[in-house]
């Protein structure tokens, strides 16, 4: 059992532990970020860490019209670090009752892996950076994927 335990820490998969963190290291998120979603381009800027906190204004759009607005904000809590976002349609309405609340499980210099550990919402967050391209990729809540590249501006 400690052995399983010992791997499963290893991997950052551990169900209820979080990764060790601080928004200093999310750094390389920073900038603006832009990309092809279907027809619509999706376009997120992250401020710089700062206080404890990494926070996100997101929008999705095309030629109709703006269709999503998205806050996420990733603070430190506990020796970690806590991704919570919350959409909003157009003329800014939550979409949900609250926001969905993941926490840290991996991370390296330049990838972050959160997680939902309540069922219903968004189960999964990976962010990677290569370059000037920003990967994206949530776990829906039927366990279908989402996945975005985004390209620094």
């Amino acid at each position: 059992m400690r052995l399983l335990v010992a791997l499963l820490l290893a991997l950052g998969t551990t169900p209820g532990l979080a990764a060790s963190g601080k928004v200093s290291e999310l750094s390389w998120l920073t900038g603006s970020w832009a990309g092809p979603v279907g027809d619509q381009l999706l376009e997120e800027i992250w401020n710089a860490p700062r206080a404890g906190t990494v926070a996100a204004l997101v929008r999705m759009g095309g030629d109709a019209g703006t269709s999503m607005m998205e806050m996420i904000v990733i603070n430190e809590e506990h020796g970690s670090l806590t991704l919570r976002i919350q959409q909003f349609s157009p003329t800014y309405e939550p979409r949900f009752p609250a926001p969905g609340v993941l926490a840290l499980t991996a991370l390296d210099e330049n990838t972050a892996t959160f997680k939902a550990d309540q069922p219903g919402g968004l189960q999964q967050i990976v962010y990677v950076r290569e370059g000037d391209t920003l990967t994206i990729t949530v776990t829906l809540p039927d366990g279908n994927l989402f996945e975005a590249e985004l390209s620094a501006r």
